[in-house]
């Protein structure tokens, strides 16, 4: 054997951009194999052999499994590149919509975190919010195993049919419970969009004015953000929907301890504004 001729599996790594071990588990699963092989078990590769090593590295950039590869390199054709062409176009497509749904969640978030850091935790405020749609689920146990498994299961169930929030779950209280001094029935959990979940059962969160007040600190002492809410609508006489929205502004992902939390709770006025 002229040696000459021929390149060590060091040699081609280093020409082709790969390391040995790689050409070493590519023969070893049959993909790719060195032009001749020594007595000794020396692997070596030919300069022809870097086209269709430059072929594999192209298909395993479209995230191709090797097992694809190989099967395309036993039966190449005109015909089956071309379908090959096809088919990878395609899954590069869904991959460019998906990173696009990604980059408007990135952008959605960072903006609803800056709004965030502007509120005060002692505020209240009327806002005027735009419709809104919210995917929604019911536990008839609160222990907090079985919470924690709805919450989940509505996460999947939205992100399995390609919709992804950019806001944190909320909870919807009612005002028949809170007015009794109940503040921490929490069995409706939601997630909520700006667009509608067209896929997906919603509920539409009206446009109007919002009564709005911000807890700080952990749930469990959201009682008195509620009674001050209370006190404001009972010495303005304001007329509200049943329906009090719980929404985490700041949680655990952008600060440390739950008494760093910062919780809106909204409500719709009915009263038209003086």
């Amino acid at each position: 054997m002229e040696h000459n001729r021929y390149f060590t599996a060091g040699e081609f790594a280093r020409i082709a951009g790969t390391t040995k071990y790689t050409l070493f588990h590519y023969d070893d699963i049959g993909l790719f194999c060195p032009a001749l092989r020594a007595d000794n078990g020396y692997r070596y590769y030919s300069i022809e052999q870097l086209e269709i090593f430059d072929v594999i590295c192209i298909l395993r950039e479209l995230d191709m499994p090797l097992s694809q590869i190989q099967d395309y390199l036993a039966h190449k054709s005109p015909e089956a590149f071309r379908k090959l062409l096809a088919d990878e176009e395609a899954l590069v497509s869904q991959k460019i919509a998906r990173l696009k749904r990604t980059r408007d969640w990135l952008r959605a978030k960072a903006a609803l975190l800056q709004k965030s850091l502007e509120k005060e935790s002692a505020s209240l405020e009327i806002l005027e919010f735009p419709e809104q749609y919210y995917v929604s689920t019911y536990t008839a146990v609160t222990e907090d195993t079985a919470v924690a498994q709805k919450i989940a299961a509505l996460y999947d169930h939205c992100e399995k049919h390609g919709f992804k929030s950019p806001y944190n779950v909320g909870y919807i209280q009612k005002y028949s419970s809170l007015s009794r001094g109940v503040y921490q029935d929490y069995h409706i959990f939601y997630l909520l969009f700006d667009t509608p979940p067209k896929k997906l059962a919603y509920t539409v969160k009206p446009a109007g004015r919002y009564l709005c007040a911000y807890h700080k600190g952990h749930w469990n002492r959201i009682d008195e953000t509620y009674q001050k809410l209370l006190q404001y609508v009972s010495s303005n006489s304001e007329a509200l929907s049943e329906d009090f929205f719980e929404d985490y502004l700041l949680d655990e992902l952008a600060v440390s301890g739950a008494e760093n939390y910062l919780t809106r709770i909204s409500v719709r006025l009915e009263s038209p504004p003086l």
